[in-house]
């Protein structure tokens, strides 16, 4: 669940849901770095897309987005498509984060892996152009249209290691959301497994027994 801690009332929400064993997630917010430091002292443990609709990096007035670097046990939420974080910043989150304490999402609109064209989404008019989805008219993202395994291929490819790239899309999830059923290939696992060629595109897919080729 997504909360902005500095509206009234969150930290105790945070602290209820992190007792019921629920990951809260910090995000869509203007917290200062001290409500963000207070949000995750209060049972905070991941960020919603680092960087986007969050306080960020500023010299003087650091937010959220600092706050989800500094911290070590914190996990941040990576929309690894070229368009929602620019691939420039992509070594400062790798390089400031703990291996196992980053997470891709996709952020996928309902649209993704169509192409380009025009569609409407929640109510919303949505272009999509080279991949990039925005609301009609406007330069405002209207999220991604992406897979998990291209944004593996798009932090291997911006030089990080293809072992931590993967555990960002499989082992570190899992351990945020507390699915010890899954995540790794270890016997007693859930054998949930992606076969990828050398240029890491999805080949096979096997679900529990049942093994799903493309096409």
């Amino acid at each position: 669940m997504t909360i902005a801690p500095e509206l009234e009332g969150s930290l105790a929400l945070i602290a209820r849901l992190a007792g019921l064993g629920i990951a809260p997630s910090i995000g869509h917010s203007g917290a200062t770095l001290e409500q963000a430091q207070a949000a995750f002292a209060a049972g905070g443990r991941t960020t919603t897309h680092l960087f986007n609709a969050m306080s960020g990096v500023d010299h003087r007035a650091p937010g959220l987005a600092v706050a989800a670097l500094a911290d070590d046990e914190v996990y941040a939420e990576l929309i690894a498509d070229g368009f929602h974080v620019h691939p420039s910043l992509w070594p400062l989150i790798t390089r400031t984060k703990p291996a196992n304490r980053l997470v891709l999402v996709s952020d996928a609109l309902p649209l993704a892996g169509m192409g380009d064209g025009r569609t409407r989404v929640g109510g919303l008019d949505v272009d999509v152009r080279g991949g990039k989805a925005t609301l009609l008219g406007t330069d405002t993202l209207a999220g991604s249209t992406i897979a998990l395994d291209a944004a593996v291929r798009n932090l291997v490819r911006e030089g990080t290691s293809l072992p931590r790239a993967v555990a960002a899309a499989s082992s570190n999830p899992a351990a945020l959301l507390g699915a010890g059923d899954r995540g790794r290939i270890e016997v007693g696992r859930l054998g949930h497994l992606v076969v990828l060629d050398d240029a890491l595109r999805v080949q096979r897919v096997i679900r529990g027994e049942t093994w799903v080729d493309p096409g």
